[in-house]
């Protein structure tokens, strides 16, 4: 695609044509040419070289740097972005094709649940509950329970805020895996994102207790537990055998290693590392953490 076919759509001046094949946030890993936007000089050094064309400010075109193919300079670049994203998602070339649902063999599915009619694909062997929800965009993998009022693919929380005061919502694109085994109990919420590339992923033998959220282009890692009342902020990045305890809070962008526990009620903002363990409100090292308890203690 080119900005020039595009430029119709967009609220802004076209100063340098270029190609791309998806939308992108500038700071993405992305391995595709892709259009991004540029509000804030201080991720000018942290762009992905694969952007091909970005929309900036007048303010700013002059410090894009040369691999920048096309430029498109706009009074409010974040919201174009998002208009220009909601206009493609209409487009099979940026979106995706679409097809029948495809449904495997031996399933026991709820005639009361809903499946959505299109873009699903739902292996062999998998149980889904009575009102259970299933949105467009989703897979799931061989042998994976979906239970009571649980819904899979639900719309992100994603808005483009405007200097008039207005939230513009993106419209999803993205899409839910769940790998073989998966278990999700009642009234969980996993989220779809907006962009194409945007993947929320749950590995094999992952398993979710009931109420639990699971935020936009969030990937939790093999046999990873999380217990009930437990909120996964978008785009995290949890590994393999990790603890999430009881009523636990992650932030968005969140690592979490190998191993790592997450004690009950625990609010996380800052990464986790391979087989640590953080406790409190905010998380900080168990150990520390207990330490901390145990002054507190003394002194009364």
């Amino acid at each position: 695609m080119k900005i020039s076919d595009l430029i119709n759509e967009i609220d802004g001046q076209l100063i340098r044509d270029g190609e791309f094949e998806v939308l992108e946030y500038c700071t993405s890993s992305c391995q595709k040419k892709f259009l991004s936007f540029l509000e804030n000089k201080k991720f000018v050094d942290k762009m992905n070289p694969n952007v091909s064309c970005i929309i900036t400010t007048v303010e700013l075109k002059n410090e894009i740097p040369s691999f920048v193919e096309g430029i498109v300079v706009a009074r409010e670049p974040k919201k174009v972005f998002g208009l220009l994203h909601n206009f493609m998602s209409t487009k099979e070339e940026y979106a995706g094709k679409r097809f029948e649902t495809q449904i495997g063999q031996n399933c026991n599915i709820s005639p009361l649940a809903y499946i959505a009619s299109e873009n699903v694909v739902i292996g062999n062997n998998v149980i889904i509950a009575p009102f259970a929800v299933i949105r467009e965009n989703v897979y799931i993998g061989d042998g994976c329970k979906i239970y009571e009022h649980s819904v899979i693919g639900g719309k992100g929380f994603n808005f483009v805020r405007t200097q008039d005061g207005k939230s513009i919502g993106m419209v999803d694109c993205g899409r839910v895996v769940l790998e073989k085994n998966v278990e999700i109990f009642s009234n969980c919420h996993i989220a779809s994102g907006p962009l194409p590339t945007d993947i929320t992923k749950l590995e094999e033998n992952v398993k979710l207790d009931a109420f639990v959220h699971v935020g936009h282009g969030t990937r939790i890692g093999k046999r990873t537990l999380v217990p009930a009342g437990a909120q996964i902020g978008g785009n995290s990045n949890i590994g393999e055998d990790v603890w999430i305890g009881v009523n636990a809070t992650i932030s968005n962008r969140i690592v979490i290693g190998d191993g790592g526990r997450v004690s009950l009620g625990a609010v996380v903002t800052k990464n986790v590392q391979k087989n640590e363990t953080v406790s409190g409100n905010f998380a900080i090292p168990h150990a520390v953490f207990m330490e901390h308890v145990k002054a507190s203690v003394t002194k009364e």
